[in-house]
């Protein structure tokens, strides 16, 4: 060969060793599995944050009497948003007057109407024979869109829990069992384990 002749190099592709298709599928899977670690991590860590406080929501009784969740110091709460327009509703409102009868849990339970029409929450009340703490919001469903008691359907029934110094724990738009609440209001558990 002589100097400066250009010399050509033929590259034949050999047959990939089966060893070296492991590798980019174990790479792949170790990646997915890392993030999947990293994700629930973050996601821990995001349920492990400071508890809203609830926040004050222009609220009436029966009699239109002012009041205020600062009247649960020092005892769980369970608040059950409703309306009376809503068919589920009626349901769950018996269900619960049930089991309030047969429970005297550590738990308060108040639902909250989010009627602007006082007799027809009280024609609701009588439908399902419910005697238990009924308040309304007086701003209505507006309070679904906004705030701690706000969820991401803006939508009722809507269930949230409070610990003893006012902190929500807990909050769900799942309907929930008769089990579920005797289990709820009887202090035996919380929202986020049911």
């Amino acid at each position: 060969m002589k100097p400066n002749t250009p010399v050509e190099i033929k590259f034949v592709p050999k047959r990939m060793h089966p060893e070296f298709k492991i590798k980019p599928l174990f790479s792949l899977c170790a990646l997915f599995i890392a993030t999947f670690l990293w994700l629930m991590v973050e996601n821990d860590n995001a349920t492990q944050k400071t508890p809203d406080k609830i926040e004050n929501i222009s609220l009436v009784d029966l009699q239109l009497q002012p009041r205020t969740f600062a009247e649960f110091n020092k005892k769980g709460v369970v608040i059950y948003l409703w309306a009376s327009w809503c068919g589920p509703c009626y349901d769950t409102l018996t269900t619960i007057q049930k089991i309030s009868n047969q429970t005297s849990g550590n738990v308060r339970l108040v639902t909250i109407a989010l009627d602007q029409d006082i007799d027809a929450l009280k024609t609701a009340l009588r439908k399902t024979g419910f005697a238990g703490d009924t308040w309304m919001a007086m701003d209505g469903p507006s309070i679904l869109i906004n705030g701690p008691l706000g969820n991401e359907l803006q939508a009722i029934p809507f269930t949230v829990q409070l610990d003893a110094k006012l902190n929500i724990v807990g909050s769900s738009h799942q309907p929930l069992t008769s089990i579920q609440w005797q289990q709820l209001l009887s202090g035996n558990t919380t929202l986020g384990k049911l």
